[in-house]
C-alpha cells in the first residue's frame, strides 16, 4: 500500500507538472521504492512509448492489483487522471497507515507475551532452585549423615 501510494502520488505530480508520460511513469516507478515494481518499469515505459494509455502500460507490467488498474482506467476515461491519482495516493497511504498500526499492535502483543513467558520461566526456575531442590536434597539424606 505504501509503495502504491508513493507511485500514484509521484505519477500525479509528474502529470500535473507537465512532464511527458514516459518520464512520469519512470519517475513513479522509482518513487515506489519497491523492487518488485521496479523490475517491471521497462515494460510499462515501453508501453507508454508505444502511445498506450496508463492503464494499459501498468497492466502490461503485471505487478499491480486489479483495483488499482480499474481505478486508473476509470480516471483515464473520466479525463481526471491527476486528480484521481492524488485521491488514490491518499487512500493507499491511509491503508498503509492502518496496516502499520495493526502490525505494531500484533507485534506489541507478541513481544509482551514473550516477555511474560520469559518472566514466568525465570520465576519457575528460581522457585525450583531456591525452594524445591534444597528440600528434596534434605529429604534424600540418609539417617545419621547430619
Amino acid at each position: 500500500s505504501m509503495a502504491l501510494s508513493r507511485l500514484t502520488w509521484a505519477l500525479a505530480m509528474g502529470l500535473d507538472a507537465g512532464i511527458d508520460a514516459k518520464r512520469s511513469v519512470a519517475l513513479a516507478f522509482r518513487a515506489s521504492q519497491n523492487p518488485y515494481f521496479l523490475s517491471r518499469e521497462e515494460i510499462a515505459t515501453n508501453e507508454i512509448a508505444l502511445n498506450r494509455q496508463f492503464y494499459e502500460a501498468f497492466s502490461a507490467a503485471e505487478v499491480f492489483p486489479r483495483e488499482f488498474l480499474q481505478n486508473l482506467e476509470t480516471a483515464e476515461i473520466a479525463g481526471a487522471t491527476a486528480e484521481s491519482l492524488q485521491s488514490m495516493a491518499r487512500d493507499y497511504e491511509s491503508r498503509a497507515r492502518h496496516a502499520i498500526k495493526v502490525l505494531s499492535i500484533v507485534l506489541g502483543v507478541a513481544i509482551m507475551v514473550g516477555v511474560l513467558l520469559l518472566v514466568g520461566l525465570v520465576v519457575v526456575v528460581a522457585f525450583y532452585n531456591l525452594l524445591i531442590r534444597p528440600v528434596n536434597e534434605l529429604l534424600d539424606l540418609k539417617p545419621g549423615t547430619i
